[in-house]
């Protein structure tokens, strides 16, 4: 064989143990490499010079992968799972290298994550306290309102309030059965423009311009006011306003009927007793009836406690008002009635029937 060939097979030779000598541990390769070097020929620097350079790169990746790659996988799953909620998760803070300094990072970036966790757990504590204590506050309002609202639905008044913008924002059920307002109009939050031009188109407060009347009650509802009138159905109402600090007022709505009427009865017996006959002027001819039945019914009632009558009414509400003395008219009607009321409780006294009712 050629002495050429037979150095190259030599050389091959020395090849495959070098491999065979990498294969069995990178820490022995320098022997190996030594070694061939002794014994390789004029081929061999560079085969020598291209495994010394692959056995470098290997140390040096070796050297980096347990060094940085892998610290740096380490420290890309811790921040994982921070992120995913874990807490526990342990981070090599250790070195001066720029590896440990991004470990540095990611602890305090944990120690926050930590603190931030736990100022949640006390945002979410102190909000269910303040939940509770909202809901225990609402509670309470919730039964005063309802203990208000059961007082004030069953005042004797018609108790109505008028914000600063002159809109109605409360009412109780008198108020409503008084003036004879419906549901609708007043859950449709009206105005006082809207209120009072609703009475004054009934006819509340007599004949005028509905528009100039509401006018001037608007001018005046931040002063205290007070009024009795007689409504077109024959009620007579008393009506007391007060503002309100602020803005606003608030309306108080009584029925007087009965204490006018029981005024004029008085007023008719005194009259009656001094025996004053009084000027002739225009009256409401049902009113006077209704007060003399009244009088003369309550004068009975003086003289015997046991004595009883049921009384009906068919007044003509058409009837317009006559001029008259109302004094003398009052005598005869009394007069009259006290003779109906003793002849027909004398008939039903003979008769044994309490019921009995006359023809």
């Amino acid at each position: 064989m050629p002495a050429g060939i037979s150095e190259g097979v030599s050389s091959g030779k020395r090849v495959r143990r070098s491999a065979i000598c990498s294969a069995e541990g990178w820490m022995n390769w320098s022997g190996c490499f030594a070694s061939n070097a002794t014994t390789s020929g004029a081929g061999a620097p560079r085969e020598i010079a291209a495994l010394s350079l692959i056995s470098s790169f290997l140390i040096v990746w070796l050297y980096v992968r347990r060094s940085i790659v892998s610290r740096l996988t380490g420290l890309s799953s811790g921040m994982a799972a921070i992120a995913g909620g874990r807490r526990d998760v342990v981070v090599d803070t250790h070195g001066a290298d720029e590896v440990s300094a991004m470990g540095r990072a990611v602890e305090v970036f944990r120690q926050n994550a930590i603190e931030r966790d736990a100022l949640l757990v006390e945002r979410a504590e102190a909000a269910s306290r303040l939940e509770g204590l909202v809901e225990e506050r609402t509670a309470e309002l919730a039964r005063r309102d309802a203990a208000l609202r059961v007082m004030f639905d069953n005042m004797e008044q018609g108790v109505a309030m008028f914000d600063r913008d002159l809109i109605l924002v409360a009412w109780n059920q008198h108020f409503r059965d008084l003036l004879q307002l419906t549901g609708a109009f007043l859950e449709g939050s009206p105005s006082f423009d809207d209120f009072f031009r609703l009475l004054a188109q009934r006819g509340e407060f007599g004949p005028g311009d509905t528009k100039e009347m509401v006018r001037v009650r608007r001018m005046i509802t931040d002063r205290t006011h007070f009024d009795e009138r007689q409504r077109p159905d024959g009620t007579s109402l008393e009506m007391r306003r007060n503002p309100i600090p602020g803005g606003g007022f608030v309306s108080m709505y009584t029925n007087i009927t009965e204490r006018k009427r029981a005024d004029n009865i008085v007023r008719s017996m005194l009259e009656h007793s001094r025996g004053v006959g009084g000027e002739r002027r225009e009256v409401d001819l049902n009113g006077l009836v209704e007060e003399a039945l009244n009088l003369a019914y309550h004068g009975a009632r003086a003289q015997d406690q046991s004595f009883n009558i049921a009384m009906e009414h068919n007044f003509d509400k058409a009837l317009a008002p006559i001029e008259l003395a109302p004094q003398e008219i009052t005598r005869i009607f009394l007069n009259l009635f006290g003779n109906g009321f003793y002849a027909a409780n004398k008939r039903a006294l003979s008769n044994g029937d309490a019921s009995f009712p006359p023809p």
